[in-house]
């Protein structure tokens, strides 16, 4: 019963990543640095953001999350943030705290430590498991980076009772910057429970201050869309996701730079 509940909650961080079919595992914007703890070191300032996701348009379904991001010296940065998933009789708290580092011009690493706590209702009471996430990051060209990620790798424990666990979950793809007005982003994503998933996407820069995006994603099948507006040092994005069954999904999510810009 914990882990059903938990499973379903590991998605990325960011409506920029939503509005592009959930593509994350290669980019550099606040958010996939934080969904991909090897794109820390790509953030030059203190950076600080807040989002919130809608799943079909449930407020029993939402996420709710908060992160902060500052580099420590000149190749490496340090991360915090806190999510929450759900409402009074099911809900979800997690909490993470990452690093990210350069090991040279070229290849990047990163590691979270993640604390899971889960409640269900009175009856089943709650429950909390400690993992971690690693990922690495890898600039081929300045046209492509590929980059990888897992979130789990020990199948933390949950619950005594069935032996309930967390699921693994492994993300790898790729970014082709076609210019500096255009980047396209596709991966694969496999849970250990569930059959793999294809995800793609487009960002298209249409004016500095102003993107759009599109994307989508397999299993199940979504289409995705959205758009970011930048002025100085704050960014805003909308996104929104269409699941063929069960409806639309939107996200937002602000982020705020306190010095320097994001490279």
């Amino acid at each position: 019963m914990f882990g059903s509940a938990a499973k379903a909650q590991t998605e990325s961080y960011g409506a920029v990543s939503a509005g592009m079919g959930g593509t994350y595992v290669a980019g550099n914007d606040f958010w996939s640095a934080l969904n991909n703890q090897a794109g820390l070191p790509d953030i030059d300032g203190i950076t600080a953001g807040i989002g919130y996701n809608n799943d079909f348009l449930l407020k029993e379904m939402a996420t709710k999350y908060v992160g902060f991001a500052m580099p420590i010296a000149k190749n490496s940065a340090l991360s915090l943030n806190v999510s929450q998933f759900g409402f009074s009789l099911l809900n979800q708290t997690k909490v993470g705290v990452g690093y990210g580092m350069r090991f040279s011009e070229k290849f990047s690493g990163g590691i979270q430590l993640d604390y899971f706590h889960l409640k269900l209702g009175d009856l089943y009471g709650s429950a909390g498991a400690l993992t971690f996430e690693v990922g690495v990051m890898y600039k081929l060209s300045d046209k492509w980076i590929i980059g990888s990620h897992i979130f789990n790798p020990v199948m933390a424990k949950l619950a005594d009772y069935n032996d309930e666990r967390m699921t693994t979950i492994i993300n790898a793809g790729c970014t082709f910057v076609a210019s500096e007005q255009v980047r396209f982003s596709v991966e694969a994503e496999k849970a250990m429970d569930k059959k793999p998933s294809v995800k793609a996407g487009i960002d298209y820069v249409i004016m500095d201050f102003l993107s759009i995006r599109a994307g989508a994603a397999s299993n199940p099948t979504k289409l995705a869309f959205g758009f970011g507006l930048k002025f100085s040092n704050f960014q805003l994005d909308l996104a929104g996701s269409y699941h063929q069954v069960l409806g639309f999904c939107p996200s937002t999510g602000i982020v705020y730079r306190f010095n320097g810009s994001e490279k």
